[in-house]
């Protein structure tokens, strides 16, 4: 027997060890001499290729791997999340990544420090912020993660007295508990129903995975297509958006009464940006667009500026695009639509921003270097940090700019105006307002709705209302943040991720709710739509407008 020590930075309630048990069977194809087994935590998940990282190592599958939820019933990979304790077995040999045999929820413990339970709200503290759940006094502050029973964000005041949490924290010394995720539950056996799209199908088992849930089917089942008209289990398909209708099982999987096709064509199931492509892999068939990374696969329908079908290979850097997808889909989202575009160069839609400090200027040929990025800045209109238009040869190398242009087949941008910042200032003025819905600190990545940012070391991260400090490690989907970023020509890097309550709708963090905010609202809604989000659907809609104006004159924290 050995022990495996890997370099280890959670919260103090996370707990793991690892011990390694050697084996001598092949398994899976794979002739493990040393397989090994360990217990640690979720840190971070790639549905898309498969992959988890657990104790900072990433491990992938071979198609045979053997996933089992607390229970010890089989599930599929998507059902595991950020943060679960889990068991794995793998081959230290093969890859990389190194293989997985299996995984299967751990059973969490009862340490000092760590606080898992469930019970029923028994009264609320709305001033404190706080709950008595089966007689334990819970509290909560904006780091605080609130779900639904089907994992969507709620706020605090979305709890009623009655409903039956899940709590996640740390026990105090008085014996409460400080949470860290509190979760509504459905009682088992209770019915209930919800919308997501089919992640996964286990033609065998007559099972589906919707939105991370496993829904169990059986001949009793009854399937529906979009137009109410009978279908049968093998109609769906990976991709399709459904409704579903059933029971809550003990193991929080779902016995389906109803699975319903629904219409592409709903309005909650369609949504759509516009943009440049930024980033094309033809491997993994994803495009990067604006600021949102889209997958694409066999489903998808790609067309020219006239509506003609196209192929994959036909997108080329620069292409002013526009993206229909279903929010459902996950992060990233699954595109059902990509279309050519033409007038990107009358839209703002169709520009890209790029911040940073001039690093070279060529006046011979009206070109820059901002941010590593070539700007080719010929009729370019040019202001001072006055505001006062300037020739290119007064610009100096250190001048911290904002240029605003078109991206160019090779990745240069030819600009359309520079702005020169103030130099008291110096920082970018980009942002992300939304709720978390991917962390991943191995990665060093987090996605705002549907926006993907990376995070360095130098990355400013904290609690907006305490003032205290977080690690990336800390951050957990479902948390409202704000994210202050240089933009560039790609997947740009935060400067700053300050954890929001839900319902501050203050966006300039000027201490109150007013027309400047109604604003900065439309700046968003004009670049995209994707960048702020109050009510959770990933999108700037008018719903989020709605809330806006609820708040109006609303202050304080």
């Amino acid at each position: 027997m050995k022990t495996i020590s890997t370099p280890w930075s959670r919260r103090t309630w996370v707990f793991a060890t690892f011990v390694a048990v050697a084996l001598s069977s092949p398994v899976h194809g794979v002739d493990c001499s040393n397989d090994e087994r360990l217990v640690g935590t979720i840190q971070g998940i790639n549905v898309a290729l498969g992959e988890v990282t657990v104790g900072g190592v990433v491990y992938g599958n071979d198609g045979d791997t053997e996933y089992r939820d607390g229970l010890g019933n089989s599930v599929e990979f998507s059902f595991f999340q950020l943060g679960d304790l889990v068991e794995i077995e793998f081959c230290p040999d093969s890859g990389p990544p190194p293989i997985l045999l299996k995984m299967k929820i751990e059973d969490e413990g009862t340490g000092e420090d760590n606080a898992k339970f469930t019970g029923t709200i028994e009264s609320i503290d709305g001033a404190a912020k706080s709950l008595i759940v089966n007689g334990t006094l819970v509290h909560t502050t904006t780091a605080t993660v609130f779900l639904d029973h089907v994992e969507l964000p709620i706020v605090f005041g979305d709890l009623s007295v009655g409903d039956p949490v899940e709590v996640e924290g740390t026990r105090l010394p008085d014996n409460s508990v400080q949470a860290i995720k509190v979760k509504k539950e459905d009682i088992p056996g209770s019915e209930l129903e919800f919308k997501g799209t089919i992640e996964s199908i286990n033609e065998a088992a007559m099972s589906l995975i919707v939105n991370g849930t496993l829904v169990r089917t059986t001949t009793a089942t009854v399937f529906l297509d979009h137009v109410e008209l009978p279908i049968v289990f093998g109609d769906l398909s990976v991709g399709d958006p459904v409704e579903v209708e059933g029971t809550r099982l003990p193991d929080n999987s779902v016995q389906a009464i109803k699975v319903k096709k629904e219409d592409l064509d709903d309005d909650e199931c369609e949504a759509e940006f516009k943009g440049a492509i930024v980033e094309i892999d033809s491997v993994s068939l994803t495009l990067l667009v604006g600021l949102v990374r889209i997958r694409t696969n066999e489903t998808t329908f790609f067309s020219d500026h006239e509506g003609a079908p196209i192929g994959f290979d036909d997108l080329h850097i620069g292409d002013f695009v526009e993206v229909k997808y279903c929010p459902t889909s996950g992060v990233p989202p699954l595109a059902s639509e990509v279309k050519k575009e033409d007038g990107g160069e009358d839209s703002p839609e169709g520009e890209v921003k790029v911040e940073g400090a001039l690093e070279s200027i060529f006046p011979a040929s009206s070109e820059l270097v901002v941010a590593g990025v070539l700007i080719r800045a010929e009729n370019a209109r040019i202001r001072d940090d006055s505001g006062n238009p300037i020739p290119l040869d007064l610009l100096s190398p250190g001048d911290f700019l904002e240029v605003e242009g078109f991206l160019l087949a090779d990745g240069s941008v030819r600009a359309r105006s520079i702005q020169v910042e103030d130099p008291e200032s110096g920082d970018c003025e980009s942002k992300a307002r939304g709720f978390l819905t991917a962390v991943d600190p191995i990665a060093m990545r987090i996605s705002v709705g549907i926006v993907e940012i990376a995070v360095a070391t130098s990355t400013e991260i904290f609690d907006d209302e305490t003032g205290l400090p977080l690690t990336l490690e800390e951050l957990v989907v479902g948390q409202a943040a704000e994210v202050e970023y240089c933009a560039v020509t790609g997947i740009p890097t935060a400067t700053k991720i300050e954890i929001k309550r839900a319902e501050d709708h203050d966006l300039n963090q000027d201490g109150s709710v007013r027309g400047d905010d109604i604003v900065i609202f439309l700046d968003h809604r004009q670049r995209g739509g994707v960048t702020l989000d109050l009510d959770g659907d990933s999108r700037t809609t008018h719903n989020d407008l709605i809330l806006l104006t609820g708040s109006w004159g609303q202050t304080g924290p």
